[in-house]
């Protein structure tokens, strides 16, 4: 009988990958779940989300139900001790500071006003997490947790010793921003997408202007010295525009914004008509020549690097990556910016799913009728890459299945800082 799992490799200090242990995982080994049978999901899982890991902890968002009725729930592993795992994984309700098995991350939202609220997305930075909340017939709620490094919580900063450094989480308002001399009513706003790189933060939102019909805009907070908020030119190389922001700030308008990506120093946007463009550093060469590129499907970055997936004329896909390549992330050995990543030949009859990049490596998911392929490349110091090495890999590798005839299905992939993740189905 065929049963889901969730795997996890690489970096693992403070137990964020889940697996019962803080020593790192070079394969992938099966995650664990509090009050769960080992290796297994919550009963009732019908899918998992999405991933998101930071520095040192993870959150999960997992579909539990049946087909008449389902609900989001958030667990998370790893550290606590900024606060971005929720107060029962903090000091002193968590001694120890850190979790090595998935628990469930319950938040007091009813004290807060956000009784009937559910899990719609989550994010994480460094040492920050994000979550948006929906509710039917009202406008959806962003709030944060955890460290404030650089504004990382977007809530205009507090004091060690303000009453906000006590509080389980933070919601987040758009109040201030106005657009056209309009403000934006943070209980009209619907959240449609929210990205974070090490500590900067794009949100994607959609409201109504007073009369007007919704727009979208592209809010966001955190460093911003490179202009990867906006507002300094791409072409600086030193860096001339404010540290950090700590509260939400308009970016653009978004009605032609179609995804978001984001680096350490650097943000792409992907367009409606599947061109790309960046704001922020280029010193790595993260945005050389990306607005070159068209029928562009998806977008990813890694901490120095751009990577988008393709078509080209004859219906044909490459992954086209640029940006640093200190540990074989580019995935190519040809010259220029952007260039395809050297797929073998073999695979070019497979479609290729999505792309995850982590901190310095890429996993790709490609599909060919009813079976899957996971494929890396790039920094394995932790053994990310789940190949039971630390040896970087310059281009890509087959990761799962590393042996013909297993039967084992991987519906979606995730990477983060070191850590890599599959949510396969074993038969």
């Amino acid at each position: 009988m065929p049963y889901a799992s969730l795997l996890s490799a690489g970096s693992n200090a403070q137990g964020q990958l889940g697996n019962g242990t803080t020593d790192d995982s070079h394969s992938f080994q099966r995650c664990s779940f509090f009050g769960c049978e080992p290796g297994t999901t919550p009963p009732g899982t019908t899918r998992i989300l999405s991933v998101s890991g930071g520095a040192n902890h993870t959150l999960a968002l997992l579909e539990i139900g049946d087909a008449h009725q389902l609900r989001t729930e958030l667990w998370g592993c790893g550290s606590g001790l900024k606060g971005q795992l929720g107060p029962a994984c903090r000091p002193p309700a968590l001694p120890s500071f850190s979790t090595t098995m998935f628990r469930p991350i319950i938040l007091p939202l009813e004290q807060y006003g956000l009784a009937g609220y559910t899990y719609k997305k989550v994010c994480v930075a460094w040492e920050t997490t994000y979550l948006v909340l929906t509710s039917p017939g009202t406008g959806d709620v962003l709030v944060s947790m955890g460290a404030d490094d650089f504004g990382d919580l977007g809530i205009g900063g507090y004091s060690e010793r303000s009453s906000e450094k006590e509080k389980p989480f933070h919601i987040i308002s758009f109040d201030h921003i106005q657009v056209d001399g309009f403000s934006l009513r943070s209980d009209m706003v619907v959240i449609a997408d929210i990205a974070a790189g090490q500590h900067h933060v794009l949100v994607q939102l959609r409201a109504s202007l007073a009369d007007k019909t919704a727009q979208s805009f592209l809010v966001g907070w955190g460093t911003s010295r490179h202009g990867q908020l906006g507002g300094v030119s791409s072409n600086n190389k030193r860096g001339q525009g404010q540290i950090f922001t700590s509260r939400p700030k308009l970016v653009r308008t978004a009605d032609d914004v179609a995804g978001l990506a984001l680096g350490t120093q650097h943000t792409v946007f992907l367009h409606q008509s599947m061109h790309i463009s960046g704001i922020g550093s280029d010193r790595k060469g993260q945005l050389s020549g990306i607005e070159s590129l068209s029928h562009v499907r998806c977008i990813s970055c890694t901490w120095n690097g751009t990577y988008a997936i393709v078509n080209d004329n004859n219906g044909q896909w490459h992954v086209m990556s640029t940006g640093s390549n200190s540990h074989g992330q580019l995935g190519r050995t040809s010259p220029g910016a952007p260039g395809p990543v050297d797929f073998p030949e073999m695979v070019r009859a497979y479609n290729v799913k999505r792309i995850a990049c982590g901190s310095e490596h890429v996993l790709s998911l490609l599909h060919a009728k009813s079976e899957t392929e996971v494929w890396g490349w790039g920094w394995n110091e932790h053994g990310n890459l789940g190949l039971g090495t630390t040896e970087d890999v310059p281009t890509p590798v087959r990761i799962c299945p590393r042996e013909p005839g297993y039967n084992f299905n991987v519906a979606d992939i995730w990477a983060g800082c070191g850590t890599s993740w599959l949510y396969a189905t074993e038969y």
